[in-house]
């Protein structure tokens, strides 16, 4: 051990050489070992799992890897190891077992019985097993281990040299129930039964049906007669009621029992005991709603109080207190009422795969029937194919119509209708997509069916199918069933590697039924399949006669079982078999229980199926013939039997029967009145449980330190010192100021500092809310330090700091002797509290996501909450240490406002604002310093502006690329098209994308503006658009002719071809970083945000090729016509006129196109146009009273004396403001 671990030592300095640097050292030893776990100390953390590890246990190490390498644990030979490695102050531990046998529970008694397996899913019995050091026996004849569960459960398999244990516990939680609760359960009971039927009576809630009630239909149309026959059982006796006389009364469906709902039909009389019938009509008297539910209920005659238990009643003209006499309920039925229409057709559809691709038709499979089961000679299927959303395009642009195709076809008169999908409707695309057929017969009666299947454009395609006990894998070509040389993977649910082989396909694969799935992959084409979502074939069926038993399995995949068959609560049979016919006597009057135990997708399942004792069960036999002709009139003959055959006369029968067109029928429930035995009880399985196999402790620095290489690692040079550690950096960036970073550390481990002085003054504060970085700037020199801990203050006289350098400093809490340390408190005290509460404010949040700062000499203060994660307080920042008692309070893009600072006030900004509130309690911050979180980055530098720059651009980046910033009008045509981007990387070029802005060809006003990670733009109106894509950097690029066509998908893998940043990008950029979220107040300006986006790209971009439309117009005021006006196209100012002396104007404009319309002195208009239109445009002036002066080229003179000609103003010569050329 010792020459390993020098060799490692040797290895650690190599790997070591460049770790110099404190910033960029590693945090975790160079190195993770792995040693083996001695049987006695892995059954030890079995056994006691919450107990720590510690470092004895570690004593055979076998190999090391290195800690930032791929280490594959499944590498390992059977047998059970431990990884450790160091990370930062702690000695991180992961059991690792690599298990030669595997245990699988079973679930059908009171003992823990259990099976074994090995890697390959074969089953073992000839491990040695043992529980709680005592042997555990393998049954032959059952086929498993056997024992009988204590308090704690550990399992250990000797098996292949190797142990694997095993802590086994209940599925399920069961509470263990003591004799006294079991009592007190049953008294409770019984006054808790008490209240529920007091409260059942005073409620007249609906009770469980004692017997049962059927209609001659399921549903009504108006005037129809309802039939009913209802037979009702006495609830205590199990015997029919005795009276003969009913209410009939009808509620709706949501009514309660009350004597005032629901109306009186009338009264039935029983045709035998507990039998009753009844019919009304469906009046409109009635007064019942198409398209509702409603319930019939049979009520006793007279009423009652419900404090009576004989049920004797009173009549309806009792004492002054009749409220409290209500009708005891007896049954209740349900109908539907409406206007339905049966139909006398049934319509099926069917494809023979699910999955196809090119060249591999999909056959569609139709069939019409009528009501007698016969087809329909006359039928014809409208059929329509809905494209989903596809997955994946093979080509760089291509139009997927959202319908595919449409066909009609006739039916054929005998069988199903075969239609053969043809390849050219689908798209090259991995798609899912819908079959609508609606069928259609010569009355014009409709059936719908839909189906969704999927294609896969790929020119190999491999299909995996189970057919009993055997997976088939086959490939094809462009359809055609090919050869294909294939791997074929079989993986268990520990993640091992079952079978791994190359067969040449079709081939077909025996089922292990320990493999949870499998895989199969050519050199282009890949499938899985997963075994736990498919039906495992698996049935219990059997019969209990009076003395007979009779159980079967089905067993469909040929999988090996194990069952255990109960006649009551005695074993009659049990074992092991692939196929189970058993046939037996049996004089038990009780249920019998079979419980099978099988392997089915790498889990142990349990199926388990009652077969009941029904004694009083009566079967009837109907002999009548199997089909008749309209008309015709047949006997039936109905014979009822017992369970030991015998006739059973005096049977009360009730047949009913109607039309097939009624869909969706559910039989009443009928109610079986002998006696119930209970079935045996199956305790919740006992299941292998997980173990925490994770721990750490913290480093034993002595003892690893130097023997895994980690006092060669600056980090733990930093964290280990002495006394105290040094180490200067050159700041990273520009960045040339001196800064200095300082830490306490106690026992490895960085305590964290609440409030830094440097030469007596605060620094730092751990409450401050402002975006703070702990590396603070400082003059080069020599200074005094003191640190504030939760528990200590820590002063250094003397620390000397290097121009341009950056000082990490970190100081032993145990004490050093160049330091003094004082005890304090946890908990600032009284002259701590009122020192630095002298350098911090409160200042109100209201810059609006705008970036806000504060500056005092040599301090940034950066408020934004979005960069600081402060986000729990209420609209205000505590700000500080401040340098100085002036700051200054900076706002992006607004002037700076600088102020007298002073302790206890929130200072609150706003336009040609100051205001000052006093705090309402004494300090803005806590005194406790038990909560507060300290800092404990090394790695971050004082903040400068450059460096605050950098990190507002981020944000606003990341924020451009994941927020919506706009809300854009949406598409006005009722018919538009979805357009799906994707960026090309076949350059491995990425690309970040703060936003997608897209643009129409022929509409300089239209403008969509989206987050750079969106790819799906549904709703678009058809045309031809171009689309910026606004880079990092404010680089940019420009995709042209997108094309978007109607009804359909619109896809385009474009190829970015970035552009330098220029004025374009800048100004679009400008405009979003300034955005203070989706809505703007700026939103409803005549120049807002989505506008000035616009302008910016189309003063470049804009194709003026697409104004061939021409509009003219006359612009005028109340007074007269308007000369010199200023008329021009929205979103492309550069297009535009001035008004002529008689304010007229002509313009070309595209075919949708808005005029601006601007004069000093009114107020803008915004005018729709269409090209050859001649619009007569009035503008209302402004409130102000203004001079009005309009600038010519040759002078200035007021409005009336304008002489001049006007002319109009190309792009090149047209400004914001306006030309008049003479």
């Amino acid at each position: 051990m010792r020459k390993l671990f020098t060799l490692l030592m040797c290895l650690s300095t190599i790997y070591c050489s460049a770790q110099n640097r404190l910033t960029t050292s590693r945090t975790s030893s160079y190195y993770t070992y792995i040693y083996k776990i001695s049987d006695e100390d892995l059954l030890n953390i079995y056994n006691n799992p919450k107990t720590k590890l510690d470092g004895n246990i570690l004593r055979e190490p076998i190999d090391s890897v290195k800690t930032d390498g791929l280490f594959n644990e499944k590498n390992l030979p059977a047998g059970n190891y431990l990884k450790v490695s160091a990370q930062k102050n702690t000695l991180d531990f992961k059991l690792i077992e690599r298990h030669s046998a595997h245990i699988h529970t079973l679930s059908h008694g009171s003992t823990i019985d259990f099976i074994v397996t090995d890697n390959a899913g074969n089953t073992v019995n000839t491990a040695v097993v043992t529980t709680n050091n005592k042997p555990v026996t393998f049954k032959h004849n059952a086929g498993f281990y056997s024992f009988k569960p204590s308090k704690h459960n550990i399992v250990t398999i000797k098996y292949q040299n190797v142990s694997n244990i095993f802590a086994l516990g209940k599925q399920y939680d069961e509470i263990p129930v003591s004799w006294f609760k079991k009592k007190w359960r049953a008294i409770k009971l019984i006054f808790k039964r008490k209240r529920q039927d007091d409260y059942n009576k005073r409620y007249r809630l609906e009770y469980e049906p004692n017997g049962f009630m059927v209609f001659n239909k399921p549903k009504y149309k108006p005037n129809d007669t309802v039939r009913f026959k209802a037979y009702i059982i006495d609830e205590k006796s199990k015997q029919p009621i005795k009276l003969k006389t009913l209410k009939v009364k009808l509620y709706e469906v949501d009514d309660d029992y009350e004597e005032e709902n629901g109306k009186l039909l009338g009264e039935v009389k029983s045709y035998a005991p507990g039998a009753f019938e009844y019919s009304f009509v469906l009046t409109d008297s009635l007064d019942l709603d198409i398209d509702d539910n409603y319930k019939i209920a049979l009520e006793h005659p007279l009423r009652f109080h419900p404090d009576d238990d004989d049920d004797s009643g009173k009549y309806d003209d009792a004492d002054e207190d009749e409220e409290e006499f209500m009708r005891k309920l007896y049954i209740v039925g349900q109908f539907r009422y409406e206007e339905y229409e049966l139909k006398s057709t049934a319509f099926t559809m069917r494809t023979d795969k699910d999955r196809h691709g090119p060249g591999n038709l999909l056959n569609v499979y139709f069939k019409a029937t009528d009501e007698n089961d016969l087809p329909i000679p006359d039928g014809r299927v409208e059929m329509v194919i809905r494209a989903g959303y596809p997955s994946h395009y093979f080509t760089p642009k291509q139009f997927i119509p959202d319908t595919l195709w449409r066909h009609t076809l006739k039916l054929d008169p005998v069988g199903e209708t075969k239609l053969a999908l043809p390849d050219s409707i689908f798209p090259k695309a991995d798609i899912d997509y819908d079959i609508h057929a609606d069928f259609y017969n010569s009355a014009n009666e409709n059936r719908e069916q839909i189906k969704t299947v999927s294609y896969k454009y790929a020119r190999q395609h491999l299909t995996a199918e189970l057919v009993g006990d055997t997976m088939k894998f086959a490939g094809y070509e462009l359809g055609k069933s090919s050869n294909l040389q294939a791997w074929v993977y079989a993986i268990s649910a520990s993640g091992d590697t079952l079978l791994f082989k190359r067969y040449t396909l079709p081939v077909s694969i025996k089922i292990n039924p320990y493999a949870t799935y499998y895989q199969a992959e050519t050199d282009s084409a890949f499938i899985d399949y997963t075994l736990k979502d498919k039906d495992s074939g698996v049935k219990i069926d059997g019969y209990h006669a009076r003395d007979s038993v009779f159980v079967k399995v089905d067993n469909l995949r040929n999988l090996h079982f194990w069952y255990t068959i109960y006649a009551g609560k005695i074993i009659i049979s049990c074992g092991e078999a692939s196929s189970l016919l058993y046939k037996g006597l049996s004089n038990i009057k009780g249920p019998i229980t079979c419980v099978v135990n099988y392997m089915w997708a790498g889990q142990l399942n349990t199926e388990k199926q009652v077969i009941p004792y029904d004694d009083k069960l009566l079967t009837i036999e109907v002999k009548q013939p199997i089909s008749i002709y309209p008309g015709q009139k047949v006997k039936t003959e109905i014979e009822v039997k017992n369970i030991k055959g015998e006739p059973v006369p005096n049977t009360d029968i009730t047949a009913w029967a109607f039309t097939s067109k009624f869909e969706n029928y559910r039989q009443p429930y009928v109610p079986y009145l002998g006696k119930l035995y209970p079935a045996v009880r199956i305790p919740s399985p006992f299941v292998p449980k997980k173990l925490e196999n994770t721990w750490n402790i913290k480093l034993d620095w002595k003892k690893w330190g130097r023997s895994i290489g980690l006092d060669s690692i600056e980090y733990y040079k930093f964290t280990h010192p002495n006394t105290i550690y040094r180490t200067e950096e050159v700041p990273g960036k520009k960045d040339t100021i001196t800064q200095i970073a300082p830490f306490v550390i106690k026992d490895g481990d960085i305590v964290p500092v609440h409030i830094i002085y440097i030469d007596d003054v605060p620094v730092y504060f751990s409450q401050a809310q402002q975006l703070q970085r702990y590396s603070f700037s400082i003059t080069p020199g020599t200074h005094s330090l003191r640190l504030r801990t939760k528990k200590a203050d820590i002063y250094l006289r003397e620390v000397n700091l290097t121009r341009h350098k950056k000082l990490i400093i970190s100081v032993n809490a145990d004490g050093a002797a160049t330091a003094d340390i004082t005890k304090m408190p946890d908990s600032l005290t009284v002259h701590e509290a009122n020192l630095i509460n002298k350098y911090m404010i409160r200042v109100a949040n209201t810059f609006n996501k705008k970036l806000a700062t504060l500056e005092s000499p040599g301090r940034i203060y950066v408020l934004n909450p979005e960069l600081s994660g402060n986000s729990n307080y209420n609209n205000e920042i505590l700000v500080g240490p401040l340098s100085e008692n002036i700051s200054t309070y900076l706002v992006k893009s607004e002037e700076p406002r600088s102020f007298l600072t002073e302790p206890g006030y929130t200072y609150t900004f706003l336009p040609g604002l100051l205001k000052q509130k006093s705090y309402l309690s004494k300090y803005p911050f806590r005194t406790s310093l038990l909560k507060v979180k300290g800092a404990d980055d090394y790695t971050q530098d004082a903040l400068t502006n450059s460096a605050l720059d950098t990190i507002w651009q981020n944000y606003l980046d990341l924020r451009s690329n994941t927020t919506p910033l706009f809300v854009n009008d949406e598409a006005v045509k009722a018919v538009n098209g979805d357009l799906v981007i994707a960026i090309d990387t076949t350059d491995n070029k990425q690309y970040f994308i703060k936003n997608i802005i897209i643009y129409r060809n022929d509409d300089p006003d239209f403008i969509l503006i989206h987050p750079g990670s969106k790819t799906y733009f549904n709703n678009m109106t058809p045309g031809k658009y171009r689309i910026l894509f606004l880079l990092r950097k404010d680089d940019y690029a420009v995709a042209e002719n997108i094309i978007v066509k109607a009804n359909g998908k619109n896809f385009y893998r474009l190829r970015l071809i970035p552009k330098l940043k220029d004025s374009v990008s800048i100004k679009i950029s400008s405009v979003i970083a300034n955005r203070p979220g989706m809505r703007s107040i700026s939103d409803n300006d005549f120049r807002n945000d989505a506008l000035l986006i616009k302008e910016a790209f189309n003063e470049k971009y804009l194709d003026e090729s697409t104004f061939s439309g021409e509009v003219s117009g006359t612009v005028s005021d109340v007074g007269g016509v308007l000369p010199g006006a200023s008329v021009s196209v929205k979103g492309a100012p550069a297009i535009g006129t001035l008004t002529d002396i008689n304010g007229r104007f002509r313009l070309k404009v595209t075919s949708t196109a808005k005029l601006i319309v601007k004069f000093i002195g009114f107020l803008p208009q915004e005018v729709t146009v269409k090209p050859g239109g001649d619009y007569r445009i009035m503008l209302q002036a402004t409130s102000q009273g203004l001079d009005e002066v309009v600038v010519i080229g040759y002078g200035g003179m007021t409005r009336r004396s304008l002489t001049a000609s006007v002319s109009t103003i190309t792009s090149s010569q047209m400004s914001l403001s306006g030309r008049l050329p003479g």
